[in-house]
């Protein structure tokens, strides 16, 4: 989808945009990921092609 990246590390997770997929089994594998960089002092981006299923709430 996006171009490789000179110091950009890009994980991809098999989510299927239906209402029903148990994407909470993501939840800590993607937050573990974002506290590493947030450690890091580095930025995350968290990206959704399409989005219906995986909006982040708080």
């Amino acid at each position: 989808m996006f171009p490789p990246q000179t110091g950009i590390e890009s994980f991809k997770y098999p989510i299927i945009d239906i209402p029903m997929f148990p994407v909470s089994h993501y939840f800590d594998i993607v937050a573990d990921r974002i506290a590493v960089n947030t450690a890091s002092n580095r930025r995350t981006l968290l990206y959704c092609r399409q989005g219906r299923s995986r909006s982040i709430t708080f």
